[in-house]
């Protein structure tokens, strides 16, 4: 019975490592996607904040909204 009773407790844990370790996977990749998407904003509103005039920041908003990574 104890042997039944470990075996279920070892896959339980390997079940929650498993969930763990794609959510954390997940959120990086949601983070790489995230930077990947601000530098290309950065890089586009400094040339554009030159012909409009605007605020740079302005622009990396709005192109970060229009992405939405």
């Amino acid at each position: 019975m104890d042997k039944v009773k470990n075996a279920v407790y070892f896959l339980a844990l390997i079940l929650i490592s498993l969930v763990c370790l794609t959510y954390i996977w997940r959120q990086y990749k949601d983070y790489k996607n995230r930077d990947e998407a601000w530098v290309f904003c950065a890089k586009w509103s400094y040339d554009e904040a030159k012909i409009l005039s605007k605020s740079e920041t302005l622009l990396i908003q709005e192109c970060m909204q229009r992405i939405k990574p």
